[in-house]
């Protein structure tokens, strides 16, 4: 069976939530004496086409001791949350929201047939400042604000156990092709970091302005990965298809990364890169081939300073459109 995304527990570093290409999310115990998995959603709360990405959340009803869900999305336009229960045996379908057609911005164009059509979800990134608020990248370039706290009359007909609810609150100018990764700044919770195979990356500011305050187009084609630096303001990494990693450090320099390695030795595109939670000045790439490399950045690059810090009050407070 394929598997096409991965997420650790948050707490539980043995626990590990997974994505399949038929649709399937499942849970797995690392720790356990065989490798099979805890629970896996049953056929008829499955997605119908490949999982694109699973995310825990922390659970906006718990307070003091934090409790966790699971988010998978899917280019089937599904948002489904998922319970594991204490005794780890069930993957409870909780509630779910779906992305239509109608909910694209103009600048898309989409014919009036496809409004009621599901557009597929790319990619997901949750607000560690606001746990209902979220971010969606779609196949068609579109990125939406979106809320679980969203209401409204639910939509039918979607063949599940659970009914599925509007959940896009706003949405921002979109890409030219599909958006590969979404991420809300861990610093601020205000700013958007997106990339996409148009080529470009983009920095837009959340439910306040619909261009990009920063965008940049390394010139090396499809980008699949964006993060940002979990320790300095306005920094982050970005995969590409030709096999390069890109280091941006907006305070020292807005026209071209400040870092630009080759992380793949077959120079294939790298999928997925993230930093270190615990170590801050690590971060870790993976390309097409399952090539997965760890590399350290220097403090110039992890460590925040003045001028970085007053860099990331600017960018949260205006609304500009500001394009390298």
């Amino acid at each position: 069976m394929c598997v096409t995304s991965v997420a650790f527990h948050p707490t539980e570093p043995n626990i590990v939530a997974g994505g399949y290409f038929n649709g399937e999310v499942v849970v797995w115990n690392l720790g356990a004496d065989n490798s099979e998995y805890l629970v896996s959603t049953s056929e008829e709360n499955s997605h119908r086409e490949p999982v694109t990405q699973v995310q825990w959340i922390k659970d906006p009803k718990s307070r003091i001791i934090a409790k966790y869900e699971l988010v998978s999305v899917s280019g089937d336009g599904k948002i489904l949350r998922w319970h594991v229960a204490h005794n780890r045996q069930t993957l409870k379908l909780l509630n779910g929201y779906v992305l239509l057609g109608k909910n694209a911005p103009a600048a898309l164009k989409l014919k009036e047939t496809e409004n009621d059509r599901e557009v597929g979800v790319s990619a997901v990134s949750f607000s560690l400042f606001e746990p209902s608020v979220f971010c969606l990248g779609s196949e068609n370039g579109g990125i939406f604000s979106c809320s679980l706290d969203r209401t409204g009359l639910p939509l039918a007909d979607f063949n599940l156990s659970c009914e599925l609810l509007r959940l896009v609150t706003s949405s921002v100018e979109p890409h030219q092709g599909t958006v590969s990764s979404v991420k809300i700044c861990p610093l601020s919770g205000k700013l958007l970091l997106s990339c996409s195979f148009d080529g470009t990356a983009r920095i837009y500011s959340i439910n306040q302005d619909e261009l990009p305050l920063f965008a940049v187009d390394p010139g090396l084609g499809f980008l699949y990965s964006a993060v940002w630096s979990l320790s300095k303001p306005l920094t982050f990494a970005l995969t590409t298809g030709d096999g390069h990693l890109l280091i941006y450090d907006l305070s020292a320099n807005q026209a071209a990364p400040v870092h630009k390695f080759s992380a793949s030795p077959s120079s294939r595109p790298v999928h997925h890169v993230t930093f270190n939670p615990a170590q801050l000045n690590l971060l870790a790439t993976g390309d097409q081939l399952g090539v997965v490399q760890i590399w350290q950045l220097s403090d110039a690059v992890t460590r925040s300073d003045v001028k970085a810090a007053q860099l990331l009050e600017s960018f949260s407070s205006t609304s500009r459109n500001q394009e390298v």
